[in-house]
């Protein structure tokens, strides 16, 4: 935007109030509105109704004029901010069939030759069964400025058997996937695949195998030879936190692939940073490799659904229904549950018959899950025994600052959000899961709900036991502690899991700043009301500015002892802060109305005891009686919160052991 333009737009708003100004002035002062009334007579209009249409016309073209200023200022802030120039969602790229199945089988092709097969047969059974892995999860938030730290720490197990292939490759030095020509024999969900009903039972090595090697082959022939870069990657390829090329047999085997975050198709993940247990930085695939070890974990799925293929005729048939899906789970657009299962039912139509009915709705329920969500794939060296940990750490926005009107007053006064709505999602990936949070110093939890997404009602013990009889759910509650702990166990046995949220709401410890804000302003209104007794008999004169000086630094003493930082003031209340605006508004006015002299209507002469006839300014004496108004429904909140924390207080016992039964 050139100078110039913004002359002119601030011109036309100051004209538009300086016109303004000048109408409601002509409309108020009686001046002006006599000439008018002139013309008025000598229409024959009665005076009264012209004089009071005249004056009614003026206020209401001010008005005009006003919002004309405002929707000038307003536009001519939206061009200042540059709003246009933000980028916007990015459209979704969609690639012909030819071209989406080629990039992912370029993928398998690429990871086929860096990991070996261990290593994406345990990626495979973690995804599918994370419960059975994923031991503990504790979720550790913080609050930063505005927003949130998350902090979430996973313990995997896993048995022997999980982790023998891994050491085998390791102490052979030698690893499956180093020749291009036979890759990596495909991941196997084993424990998942000998309970899923039809007890099927697939090669690894021969028709799954098969049909890697045969498409890479067709690749191969068909791809150009700058396209072919072998196992380092096209170019322009990011490669964040990538292995790249495949290195010696030995260090390719000392890998495991882990499903670190799961998230939503189309969601930023902000300042994510991974670490193993010592604190290290743990590296994570790019968005190509991660593609390719969740499709070798789909081919090897529906490979187990629909077994292997007799006639070549079949053979073909199930290759172009396994590449459908592919597409289908690896294309950039979120669609719906239900265009996903449609698009699922219509091409595995052709070879349903093939399948186990458990089976087949095992697999749409895979691929109806990863067409909505990505997985974020961390590579970490196989543990020393069978169990590790690793911890990721992310940035969340606090969501609901502005969803009530509690939370839109607290932003419109600028006051730190005091109530956090976090999503529950990660109880139902693991068999125990642990929440804690933190808030700001001198304050404590006063609510911890858990609640549904969708509607917002309250979720209780029995909503809980709906979902699931094994799944269990305790919060800290009723403690008065200064972090909120939120444990659950089990909820992975629930069959349908609930989009659920939790809501912590922290409040400062008491009396804090709302007792000396009660005390200060029954200062105040007693202050008030003291000068509005002792009115001197000054003939009119002006009252010393003295007066006025005491009575506005009554407001300055109230913010220096609440807000001694205005990080505290910013954590207060709403009920504080409107009681230290109220006790600065209450001294403003008394001292305006005590320096100027009084009319006699707003003079009283009564008689009080043990003072006799005293003279009272009842302006000043009003605005006193508010203050004290305002005092004692301070004095009584401040009670509630006392009494409410002193009671939690109360209700918090030593958990001594009970050591009946204990052996002499």
């Amino acid at each position: 935007m050139g100078r110039a333009e913004t002359f002119r737009s601030v011109a036309a708003c100051l004209g538009q109030l300086a016109a303004a100004a000048v109408v409601t002035l002509a409309s108020i002062v009686d001046g002006p509105v006599d000439l008018l009334l002139r013309t008025a007579g000598w229409l024959g209009i009665p005076v009264w109704t012209a004089e009071g249409v005249l004056r009614l016309m003026g206020l209401l073209v001010a008005a005009h004029l006003v919002v004309g200023a405002r929707e000038t200022a307003r536009q001519h802030w939206r061009r200042r901010q540059h709003l246009e120039r933000v980028p916007g969602p990015p459209p979704p790229v969609r690639l012909d069939q030819h071209d989406a199945d080629r990039e992912i089988l370029r993928s398998m092709i690429r990871v086929s030759r860096t990991y070996p097969a261990p290593a994406i047969r345990l990626f495979g059974q973690i995804l599918l069964d994370p419960a059975r892995y994923q031991v503990r999860i504790t979720d550790e938030v913080q609050q930063v400025e505005e927003c949130l730290r998350v902090a979430v720490s996973t313990m995997f197990s896993a048995g022997p058997e999980d982790l023998l292939g891994l050491r085998e490759e390791t102490l052979l030095g030698r690893s499956s996937a180093s020749d291009p020509e036979h890759p990596a024999p495909l991941p196997r969900t084993g424990a998942t695949a000998e309970n899923n009903g039809g007890g099927r039972r697939t090669s690894l090595s021969g028709r799954a195998s098969a049909l890697l090697t045969r498409q890479s082959r067709r690749h191969d022939r068909r791809t150009e030879p700058e396209d072919a870069e072998g196992p380092s990657g096209p170019p322009g390829d990011d490669g964040a936190g990538d292995r790249g090329a495949a290195g010696p047999a030995s260090d390719q085997s000392r890998v495991m692939l882990i499903p670190m975050i799961l998230s939503t198709k189309g969601a930023m993940l902000d300042n994510i940073e991974t670490f193993d247990r010592a604190g290290d930085p743990v590296p994570f695939l790019s968005q190509e490799n991660a593609r390719g070890v969740v499709a070798h974990v789909l081919r090897q799925l529906f490979w187990e659904t629909f077994g292997e293929a007799v006639h070549a005729a079949d053979e073909r048939r199930r290759d172009a229904v396994l590449f459908a899906l592919l597409r289908l789970v690896f294309q950039a657009d979120r669609i719906s549950v239900a265009d996903a299962d449609a698009y699922f039912d219509r091409n595995v139509a052709p070879i349903r018959d093939s399948a186990d009915a458990t089976d087949l709705r095992r697999l749409r329920g895979v691929c109806s899950f990863l067409v909505r969500n990505y997985v974020v794939i961390a590579e970490v060296p196989p543990p020393d025994g069978y169990a590790w940990i690793l911890r990721y750490t992310k940035t969340m926005p606090v969501y609901g600052r502005a969803a009530s009107s509690h939370g839109r007053r607290r932003v419109r006064l600028g006051l730190a959000p005091n109530t956090f709505v976090v999503p529950l999602n990660l109880p139902f990936t693991t068999t125990s899961y642990h929440f804690r949070m933190r808030a700001g110093p001198n304050t404590y939890v006063k609510v911890h709900s858990v609640q549904s997404a969708r509607s917002g009602a309250s979720v209780d013990q029995n909503a809980i036991r709906a979902m699931s009889k094994h799944a269990y759910l305790r919060v800290r509650r009723r403690q008065a502690l200064p972090y909120a702990h939120l444990y659950a166990r089990r909820f992975d046995t629930c069959r349908d899991p609930a989009d659920l949220v939790m809501e912590v709401v922290f409040d400062e410890v008491p009396p804090g700043a709302l007792g000396l804000t009660s005390w200060l302003a029954a200062l105040s209104a007693a202050v008030i009301t003291l000068l509005a007794l002792l009115v001197p008999d000054n003939n009119g004169d002006r009252i010393s500015g003295d007066v006025l000086t005491f009575l506005l630094a009554i407001s300055p003493v109230a913010a220096t002892f609440v807000g001694y930082s205005m990080e505290k003031l910013r954590r207060s209340s709403l009920t504080t802060f409107a009681g230290l605006v109220t006790t600065g508004a209450t001294s403003l006015v008394a001292a305006l109305l005590y320096v100027q002299p009084s009319p006699g209507w707003l003079l009283a002469h009564p008689t009080v005891p043990l003072l006799g006839e005293v003279r009272v300014n009842l302006g000043v004496f009003a605005v006193g009686l508010i203050g004290g108004l305002v005092a004692t429904y301070l004095f009584f909140r401040l009670r509630d919160e006392l009494h409410h924390y002193v009671g939690l207080l109360r209700d918090v016992e030593y958990p001594s052991p009970d050591r009946r039964g204990e052996p002499g």
